[in-house]
C-alpha cells in the first residue's frame, strides 16, 4: 500500500513541480519580452481587448 501513495504522492509533486515552473518562465519571458517590438506589433491588447467575459 506505502509504494502506492508514494507513487501517486511522486506524481502530484511532479505535477505541482510543473505547474511552477510553467509559471516561472511565463511571469519570466513576460518581464522580458514586454517591451520588445515583435511582441508589440502583434497588437495583442487589441484582440484581447474585444473578448468579453460572457465569451469565456
Amino acid at each position: 500500500m506505502s509504494k502506492l501513495v508514494g507513487s501517486l504522492q511522486g506524481i502530484c509533486f511532479f505535477i505541482a513541480f510543473q505547474l511552477v515552473l510553467y509559471a516561472v518562465f511565463g511571469l519570466v519571458g513576460f518581464l522580458l519580452l514586454r517591451h520588445s517590438t515583435f511582441v508589440k506589433s502583434l497588437y495583442l491588447n487589441d484582440y484581447l481587448a474585444k473578448i468579453d467575459p460572457q465569451y469565456l
